[in-house]
C-alpha cells in the first residue's frame, strides 16, 4: 500500500507542474497572473478551493486522527469517482432545462438537502422504516456512501460493491440522457 501512495504521490506531483510550466512557458514568471488563473473563472476557482480544502483535510485526518481503513484505495477512488460523476450528471440534468442561475440552484437545493438528510451521511438509516430507505436509495449519495462504507469499514472487494457502482453507473446514464433530451439553447 505505501507503494501505491508513493506511486500516486509522485503522479500527483508531477502532473500539475506540466501544466504550471505550460503556463509560465507562455505568460512568464508572472505569480499574480498564475494566482488568477487558478481562479478565472467559477468552475476553475471552484475546482482550486475544493482541491485545496481536500488536500488540508487529507493532510489533517491522516497525521491526527486514526483513520480506519481496511479496503483498497484504489478501490474508494473508483466509488467516489462515480459518485462524484452521478452527482454531476444529476446537476447537469437540472441545469439543462432551467434559464436562469437562481432557479437551478433552488432546484439543486431542493434535491441535494433531501439527498443528504436520507442518504446516510449524518446518521445511519438502518433504524428507519422500510419506505424511507428505499426513499434514499433513490439518490446517487446513498449508493456512494453505502460502497464507501463497505470498502473502509469492511474491507469489501470489487464484487461486493459491484451492485452499488452499477447502480451509479445507471443513474449516471439516465441523468445525462434526461437532460440531452429535454437541453435547450434558449428559452422559448
Amino acid at each position: 500500500m505505501k507503494n501505491l501512495y508513493l506511486i500516486l504521490a509522485i503522479i500527483g506531483a508531477v502532473v500539475p507542474y506540466l501544466f504550471f510550466f505550460q503556463f509560465f512557458a507562455q505568460a512568464g514568471i508572472d505569480l499574480p497572473a498564475f494566482i488568477g488563473a487558478l481562479f478565472v473563472n467559477g468552475a476553475a476557482g471552484g475546482f482550486t478551493a475544493d482541491l485545496l480544502i481536500t488536500s488540508f483535510v487529507y493532510v489533517g485526518t491522516t497525521f491526527f486522527l486514526d483513520i480506519r481503513m481496511d479496503g483498497s484505495y484504489l478501490l474508494l477512488l473508483l466509488v467516489l469517482l462515480a459518485g462524484a460523476v452521478s452527482m454531476i450528471s444529476l446537476g447537469l440534468l437540472v441545469a439543462a432545462r432551467v434559464t436562469s442561475e437562481e432557479l437551478a440552484g433552488g432546484l439543486l437545493n431542493m434535491v441535494t438537502w433531501p439527498m443528504m438528510m436520507l442518504s446516510g451521511v449524518w446518521f445511519s438509516l438502518e433504524a428507519a422504516s422500510d419506505w424511507i430507505r428505499q426513499l434514499a436509495a433513490v439518490f446517487p449519495l446513498t449508493h456512494m456512501l453505502s460502497a464507501a462504507r463497505a470498502v473502509m469499514l469492511d474491507g469489501a472487494g470489487p464484487a461486493e460493491v459491484l451492485p452499488d457502482l452499477l447502480t451509479l453507473g445507471a443513474m449516471t446514464a439516465v441523468f445525462l440522457a434526461l437532460g440531452a433530451l429535454t437541453f435547450r439553447w434558449h428559452p422559448k
